[in-house]
């Protein structure tokens, strides 16, 4: 709503061509008096240009709080004010891409607390709460996903190490300093009777000299090289974070049993500066940030070379599919809402236009890792969710007949109903499941104690 309470502001994308060409534009809607009876449709205004590609549009009391991107569908989101048609950003100066709390990520919704204006970013795995024009509010190894300010407090939700959720209290005495806040706890979700492995954070280096962050995952008791899970996360411009995952639960369990799970922020990952954002357009399946790091943790004796499993979601699902084109060294793959096949997946995802041209750069098929499945001999499984707009079941249908066909050993698990965020909100069955196979997979092709593996 307007201050006023008269109109409503929208966004929305009313191009003729908006299944070709990304855009968002934000709107203004003269809102009927109650009790009026006549036709309350109104002619919406536009307000931003086409400069922008809108994601987001709020009232800050009198000032209108856009988000959205300058330079093309793929890049940062960043925070403007609007004024008479004017934009003025906010994030100026902030290499750090705005998040919004989009379902499923982290943020919030940029919002005034006091005399302030607060919104999260990225900053590395992690996602932070800053103040305009002033720094971090909320730092360190915490993910923030929830904000609600009033008269200067500001209550917030935050992932740490230690738990998948807390609510917490910031107080800033008059507009003070952020080192003079005082933070509270609220709640206290922490699992006290269960004790949780600690993601480390390193940086690997590429062969290129990239620097490329990883949070590894183990019993730090243990010594000597073991089986080792390399899980590649979605997007792909999403991240990992060094905070207690609550969704992949499969990782703390493997660690129970001695395995190293690495997770990797590689090239496309958020967090780390607009131009390692985009470095992956056109360049997906890049290899090296991923192969690498292993190597390192192999060098260093964490590792068993024999012993490698891979697994990822969406974005991962496609390198799952993508590496074992390229590398026999994993003995086990486990693609999750995987894409197998670019071509068909252009046709047929709710994005496939936006990936091809904007992310693929048009050109699919030196990308596709359905055009090299015949080097495949990876043990894989297949977990997709049937109602998978983003990547359609299709793409683990092609992937499972093309290793079928090859003599692969294969098995393909489809979700009824799952969406391709059914990891996150689908069932408590799916999700159990879905954990409880990826573990029970690797157990079967990757001995914890170098025993022979059944072909079954």
């Amino acid at each position: 709503w307007t201050p006023d309470g008269l109109r409503l502001t929208f966004v929305a994308d009313m191009g003729r061509d908006r299944d070709l060409v990304v855009g968002g534009a934000a709107y203004s809607i003269d809102v009927p008096d109650p009790g009026f009876e006549g036709d309350p449709t109104g002619v919406p205004e536009r307000l931003t240009g086409e400069e922008l590609i809108c994601a987001g549009a709020w009232w800050a009391g009198e000032r209108l709080l856009v988000a959205g991107l300058t330079g093309g569908p793929v890049g940062h989101t960043r925070l403007f004010h609007l004024d008479g048609g004017a934009l003025t950003e906010v994030t100026e100066g902030l290499d750090r891409n705005l998040m919004i709390g989009a379902p499923g990520y982290p943020g919030a919704i940029p919002q005034p607390a006091g005399d302030e204006l607060i919104f999260c970013a990225r900053d590395g795995g992690c996602t932070h709460l800053y103040r305009a024009g002033g720094g971090k509010l909320v730092g360190g190894d915490q993910v923030v996903s929830g904000v609600s300010a009033a008269a200067g407090r500001i209550a917030y939700v935050a992932a740490t190490p230690h738990s998948a959720g807390e609510v917490y209290l910031l107080d800033l005495p008059g507009g003070g300093e952020a080192g003079q806040s005082a933070v509270t706890r609220l709640t206290s979700y922490a699992l006290d009777d269960v004790e949780l492995f600690t993601p480390r954070s390193r940086t690997f280096t590429a062969p290129d000299g990239t620097p490329v962050e990883g949070f590894v995952l183990r019993d730090e008791t243990l010594t000597g090289p073991g089986p080792l899970l390399l899980d590649v996360h979605g997007g792909p411009h999403n991240t990992w974070a060094p905070v207690f995952d609550g969704v992949h639960l499969y990782h703390q369990m493997l660690a129970a049993k001695g395995w190293t799970v690495l997770t990797l922020n590689p090239r496309g990952s958020d967090g780390y500066g607009e131009a390692f954002y985009t470095a992956v357009v056109g360049a997906w399946g890049v290899t090296d940030d991923f192969l690498s790091p292993i190597d390192e943790l192999v060098a260093e004796g964490v590792a068993d070379p024999d012993r490698l499993g891979l697994t990822g979601y969406s974005y991962g699902g496609y390198i799952s599919c993508w590496l074992p084109t390229r590398t026999d060294r994993f003995k086990a793959a486990i693609p999750g809402g995987c894409v197998s096949d670019l071509s068909s997946m252009a046709g047929t995802s709710d994005l496939g236009y936006l990936l091809k041209v904007h992310e693929c750069g048009g050109d699919v098929t030196d990308h596709s890792p359905m055009e090299n499945v015949g080097k495949v001999t990876t043990p894989t499984l297949l977990l997709h969710g049937e109602n998978d707009d983003r990547c359609p079941v299709g793409q683990a249908e092609q992937w499972f007949a093309a290793l079928r066909e090859r003599g692969v050993p294969v098995r393909l698990v489809r979700y009824p109903g799952g969406s391709h965020l059914f990891i996150l909100n689908g069932r408590p069955s799916h999700r159990t499941d879905y954990n409880e196979r990826i573990v029970a997979w690797l157990e079967q092709w990757i001995p914890s104690a170098g025993t022979a593996v059944s072909p079954s």
